[in-house]
C-alpha cells in the first residue's frame, strides 16, 4: 500500500509542476514573453485591494506604438513580431520589480505601477517615451528601426474608482496622446 501511495504522491507532484506550466502558457504572451491580458485582472483587483489598505494610489500605462502598421508593411509581420519582443523586454528594464507589464494585444502594451503616485507615473511614462524615441531596434540584424510610442497615464482612485474605469481612463488618455501629437504621454482626466 505505502509503495502505491508514495507513486501517487509522485504523479501528484508531477501533475502540480505540469499544471504550473500550463498556467504559465495560460497568463503569458508567446510573442513577448510579458504576461498577457488573462492575468491583468487578477493584478489590478490585487493592486485595488492593496490601494484600498493602504490609501496608496496605483498607476496603469498604456502604451502603444506609434504607426507600427507601417512597420509590418515595409519589414513583415516577422520584423514586427521581433520588434514587439524587444520592446516588451525594454519595458521590462523600464519599470520597478514590483510592476508588472503585459501585452494587451497587436502593438498596446499595459504597465501596472503598484503604489505610484502621479508624478512617479508620469516619470515613468516619460522614461519609456524618451527611450523609445532614442532607440534604435533591431541593431543585430542591421535594421536599425525607428518608432515612437504614445503613452496614457490614470491612477487608481484618483481617476477611476473600479478596474474597468482605470483601464478605460488610461486608455482614453492614450487616444488622447495619439490625437495631440503622437510621442507624448498624457494624463488621464480626474474624475470630477
Amino acid at each position: 500500500h505505502l509503495r502505491i501511495l508514495k507513486s501517487q504522491i509522485e504523479l501528484t507532484g508531477n501533475s502540480i509542476k505540469n499544471y504550473h506550466g500550463v498556467e504559465q502558457l495560460v497568463y503569458v504572451d508567446e510573442v513577448t514573453g510579458l504576461y498577457n491580458t488573462r492575468y491583468l485582472s487578477g493584478i489590478i483587483d490585487r493592486e485595488i485591494a492593496a490601494s484600498v489598505a493602504s490609501g496608496k494610489p496605483f498607476a496603469v500605462l498604456f502604451i502603444d506604438a506609434d504607426y507600427f502598421k507601417s512597420v509590418n508593411d515595409v519589414h513583415g509581420h516577422l520584423v514586427g513580431t521581433q520588434l514587439l519582443n524587444e520592446l516588451g523586454n525594454q519595458l521590462r528594464a523600464l519599470v520597478r520589480e514590483t510592476d508588472t507589464v503585459f501585452r494587451y494585444g497587436g502593438d498596446e502594451f499595459i504597465a501596472v505601477l503598484s503604489q505610484s503616485d502621479l508624478q512617479t507615473a508620469s516619470r515613468v511614462a516619460e522614461r519609456i517615451r524618451e527611450y523609445v524615441d532614442q532607440q534604435l531596434f533591431l541593431k543585430q540584424e542591421n535594421l536599425n528601426i525607428h518608432f515612437t510610442v504614445s503613452i496614457g497615464v490614470a491612477l487608481y482612485p484618483d481617476h477611476a474608482g473600479s478596474k474597468k474605469a482605470v483601464l478605460d481612463a488610461a486608455d482614453h488618455a492614450m487616444y488622447a496622446a495619439k490625437k495631440v501629437s503622437r510621442n507624448c504621454v498624457y494624463v488621464a482626466e480626474t474624475v470630477s
